[in-house]
């Protein structure tokens, strides 16, 4: 190979890791962090609810534990009546009380898994309406 060639590779190749490390892209839950009021669904809600809990072999498209998914704004809100209700206060949904504990989570505790700013945050978001904003 002539230089030209290889000196283009090396650029590319640190181009590529640059632009790699200094990606937004969100891959663990604890990244996600809410904010103390205007929740948004597709900003905070969504992304947290992907990777807590809608992984592979439990609540994703493919596996459905418990006949959940997580994975879209419909089947959070519609799919699994009392999981998310507006209309109740935050204590007293379903979703809330699996991530503070309170009820029982078959496969593990999942409050291990979760911060309080998680929490807090859905439960802002439940009073400010659970909109798919």
């Amino acid at each position: 190979m002539n230089k030209k060639v290889i000196k283009s590779l090396l650029l590319l190749i640190v181009c590529c890791c640059f632009l790699s490390c200094n990606s937004n892209n969100i891959t663990d839950p604890s990244q996600v962090v809410f904010p103390e009021k205007n929740i948004s669904y597709i900003t905070h809600v969504q992304p947290f609810l992907t990777l807590s809990c809608g992984l592979g072999g439990c609540h994703s498209d493919e596996s459905r534990a418990g006949n959940l998914r997580v994975t879209e704004y419909t089947y959070v809100m519609i799919e699994y009546p009392g999981l998310v209700a507006t209309n109740l206060p935050p204590e007293q949904n379903l979703l809330i009380q699996l991530l503070e504990g309170k009820v029982n989570h078959f496969a593990w505790n999942i409050s291990q898994r979760v911060n309080q700013n998680q929490i807090d945050g859905i439960k802002q978001w439940i009073r400010e309406g659970g909109l798919n904003n």
